[in-house]
């Protein structure tokens, strides 16, 4: 089960960043993360400020909507 969390993850992560028409490392800019993180998450992995679906849902709402997490 845990891979299937992980697989939804990376696809919400690069479509976010298509949608903004970001690199990884804009996007990590973007989102407070660092671009490690990003690239982990992109390939299926949890990142170390990502380890829960919430935490990740946050920072990409933040992302998308123009403000890092946790500095607005």
């Amino acid at each position: 089960m845990p891979q299937f969390h992980h697989r939804d993850n990376a696809r919400l992560v690069r479509h976010g960043r298509w949608v903004l028409g970001l690199s990884q490392e804009d996007f990590a800019a973007r989102v407070g993360l660092d671009v490690t993180d990003v690239r982990a998450l992109e390939a299926g992995r949890s990142g170390s400020k990502t380890n829960s679906v919430s935490a990740l849902e946050t920072l990409l709402a933040a992302g998308l909507q123009g403000m890092p997490a946790g500095r607005g």
